[in-house]
This record gives C-alpha cells, structure tokens and sequence, in this order.
C-alpha cells in the first residue's frame, strides 16, 4: 500500500497582520482628521485677517469719500496755492501756482544767500492774495522734494507759511513730500 502523503501546508496566522494593518488605517484616519481640522482653522484665520482688512480699507474710502465730498463742496470758496520746489540750472526755485489747473502765478529764485527775500517775496505774494480774497480760506500746499532743496531754503519757506498761518485766520498750510 501507498502511503499517502499528506499535505503539509503551513497556515498561516492572519490576525497580526489584520492588527497591523487596522493599526495603520487608524493612524492614517486620525492624521487626515487632524490635519483636516488645522487647514481649516488655518482658513479660518485668513478669512478673519481678509475681513478686518477690508473693513479698515472700507473706513479709509469712506474717510476719503469725506474727505473728498467735502473739498469739491469748499473748493468755489476757497483759494488753493500749490508751491513745488524745482531745479532750473544750478538754482533752487519755488514754483508758485493758483487753483486746481495750477496757472503759474509766481516763480522765486531760492539760494542760502537770499533766504530774507524768498521769505518776503512768499509773505508778500499770500497776504496780496489773501486781501484779494477778502474771508476766502486760502490753502496752501507745499510739495516738497527735499532732494531739491537745502534745509535751510525748507525752513525759510515753512517758517514763512507758519507766520501767515498765525497772522491770518483763514490761510492754512500743509506740506508734501513729492515723489
């Protein structure tokens, strides 16, 4: 008689390979639900950061709107004088102009040594304007390109606005960096 063989199969134990494997399903679960929830908090920041941004730009163009409404609502009534600072040749100039469309209404040679008479000719230019104008707010603005101009030249010129600022109720000055 033949002998039979029997088949020795191995079995094989699955059950810490399940382990193993629902082991890692859990932990993979987990990290995506954590990191599921950090990328939202992180969008929820941002829409935090995005919403207080335009409410700050929202305030500031309604504060220009104002600001501009109001303008246009005094610009008949008032007098506007720009004043820019210039370099023609080697001389330091002040470019004086009269409303909106700028017509150019004066031109003062500037140098250290004529800070007394840049100072008279500005006082003398405003107070004839301001007697013109009689109760007319007259403002002035001076953009100033400080690259274009000694200190001393820019404190003549400021020193003057002030004390037509201080002698007259209604002229008003205020300066501007150009670019």
């Amino acid at each position: 008689m033949r002998k039979r063989r029997r088949n020795n199969l191995t079995e094989i134990n699955l059950t810490p390979l399940l382990d193993v494997l629902f082991s890692i399903l859990f932990i993979v679960m987990m990290t995506g639900a954590r990191t599921r929830d950090m990328v939202q908090s992180e969008h929820e920041e941002q829409v935090a950061v995005l919403e207080e941004e335009n409410a700050r730009l929202s305030e500031a163009l309604r504060a220009n709107e104002e600001q501009l409404a109001a303008y246009e609502l005094h610009e008949s009534d008032s007098v506007i004088i720009t004043v820019r600072n210039t370099v023609s040749g080697s001389n330091h100039v002040l470019q004086i102009y009269r409303g909106v469309e700028e017509s150019e209404i004066a031109s003062i040679r500037m140098g250290l040594d004529q800070t007394e008479n840049t100072r008279t000719r500005i006082s003398s230019l405003i107070e004839e304007i301001v007697e013109e104008n009689g109760d007319q707010p007259v403002y002035i603005v001076f953009y100033c390109d400080k690259s274009r101009i000694y200190t001393k030249e820019y404190n003549v010129v400021t020193d003057a606005f002030t004390e037509l600022q201080s002698k007259y109720k209604e002229v008003f000055f205020k300066v501007g960096e150009e670019d």
